[in-house]
């Protein structure tokens, strides 16, 4: 982050620095959310039923090893922003470059294996039903050999934010978005891929970030960049302590989704797990919005609070809090009143 920015978070005021971080993430997060609501359209009309329902239970091992992803980035995330709000882009960079080598290698092992273990896990997830666990086997198969680029992907549009560039992170949301849509359609609704081409489709949506996030990172471009990492690797640790809690919002969604699961398949078999996979997407949307949120603002507290500006930290929640609050009682106000507008046809008959 150039000084001069650094400057700008601790001297405007907190309102125009609070929506000039917030609105692309939340614009961002928006698009994330719209793209996986297509997915669900491609799954329902063009795999049917059990291709919902096979993402659905799939979903309690995808959140596992993106909550590692996020409690390595939001940890390191707080170093880094402490750092650069004391003016020491040195050491923010290299925790930056142990952050991003762990994630790799995180991944790369969960994926390994998930790969060998996720046949027996998803047997019990789907309660025996083979044609489901089969389903999403061939789901986390594709998924597992993108996993990697798909958490270095996330992490870099989040260090890109706390160096100062909220829309080149904003941007690259986007255009994974829409590339995700486009190759939705490529993939499952034209080439007829099924399950495979939709996690196809996922991890290389995430590609687009990799071409552009990667130059942010080279000298001269911001404070933030590779280097040669020295002194200890206790750090990581600090970083996880520091991310644990994101870890166990993660692990914990996807852990209500596997006992939902298992009991909608126990009661009401695939037809109950595709009506909860219908409700998901519309909340998703509420969730991912308030995600925005509270991302946006990571950069904005971690850079005061490496500065000690505990005012500015307070405006800053104080402001997130409101506008969370907001949005929750809209989505819940708007679903009470228009339960009719749920879109069960829009997915398919399964």
């Amino acid at each position: 982050m150039e000084q001069s920015q650094v400057k700008l978070i601790l001297s405007e005021k907190p309102t125009f620095a609070f929506f000039r971080y917030v609105l692309p993430n939340i614009a961002a997060m928006f698009c994330v959310a719209s793209a996986t609501i297509v997915d669900g359209y491609f799954l329902g009309n063009y795999v049917g039923g059990i291709g919902l329902a096979a993402t659905s239970v799939a979903m309690p091992i995808v959140h596992l090893i993106f909550g590692v992803v996020l409690m390595l980035t939001i940890g390191g995330l707080v170093h880094c922003g402490k750092k650069l709000g004391e003016h020491n882009p040195q050491e923010a960079s290299n925790i930056f470059t142990k952050c991003t080598s762990t994630i790799i290698l995180a991944c790369t092992f969960l994926a390994i294996a998930g790969f060998f273990t996720s046949p027996v896990l998803l047997r019990l997830l789907s309660k025996g039903d083979v044609v489901v666990s089969d389903a999403a086997y061939r789901y986390l198969s594709t998924y597992f050999m993108f996993t990697a680029l798909i958490g270095l992907a996330f992490s870099l549009t989040q260090f890109v934010k706390v160096d100062s560039r909220p829309y080149l992170s904003a941007t690259c949301f986007v255009g994974g978005a829409i590339g995700n849509i486009l190759l939705d359609w490529l993939f499952v609704g034209k080439l007829g891929w099924g399950i495979e081409g939709a996690a196809a489709a996922t991890g290389i949506a995430h590609i687009v970030g990799l071409i552009l996030l990667p130059l942010h990172f080279l000298p001269k471009r911001g404070q933030l960049h590779f280097v040669k990492p020295k002194g200890s690797w206790k750090i990581i640790w600090k970083i996880c302590a520091n991310g644990f809690s994101e870890f166990i919002n993660d692990a914990s969604a996807g852990f209500f989704i596997l006992i939902i699961n298992f009991v909608l398949i126990r009661r009401f078999g695939v037809d109950g797990v595709v009506a909860f996979a219908v409700i998901n997407y519309v909340l998703l949307l509420e969730l991912m919005l308030i995600y925005g949120i509270a991302d946006g603002i990571q950069p904005l507290v971690s850079t005061a609070y490496g500065a000690k500006n505990s005012l500015r930290i307070r405006a800053f929640l104080r402001l997130s809090v409101s506008m969370a609050t907001a949005i929750g009682l809209i989505v819940a106000i708007a679903v009470w009143q228009f339960p009719q507008a749920l879109p069960q046809e829009y997915f398919g008959q399964g």
